[in-house]
């Protein structure tokens, strides 16, 4: 199944349902996502992509760094971890210098 930004314009509630849904399906199942905290959640590989190129591919927890983040998307963001549910969260606190990759925001994703 090829998703194409399941999640746009619903409300998060929706997001995390269609996502649950979708996981639980028992196929092969890629799409693009530009939520990274969805992405974290939802995913078991992700590919992110730099004006169409690959610029990481591997488990949430491997390519969304703080470094990638500032290189692909211009973002300077912490990653903390929600003690709750030990699961990875993308607090964004603001650009990045200029001079930084140009941003594609795709992701490649198998949830």
């Amino acid at each position: 199944m090829f998703l194409d930004e399941p999640t746009s314009h619903l409300d998060i509630h929706h997001q995390i349902a269609i996502l649950r849904m979708v996981r639980d399906l028992d196929l092969t199942r890629i799409g693009a996502l530009h939520d990274l905290n969805l992405a974290a959640m939802f995913c078991d590989r992700i590919v992110a992509l730099v004006v169409g190129r690959v610029a990481a591919y591997g488990t949430p927890e491997t390519v969304l760094t703080a470094d990638l983040l500032r290189a692909v998307f211009r973002v300077e963001a912490d990653i903390v971890t929600m003690t709750t549910v030990g699961q990875a969260a993308y607090p964004f606190s603001g650009f990045a210098a200029e001079g930084s990759v140009t941003s594609a925001s795709s992701f490649r994703l198998n949830i």
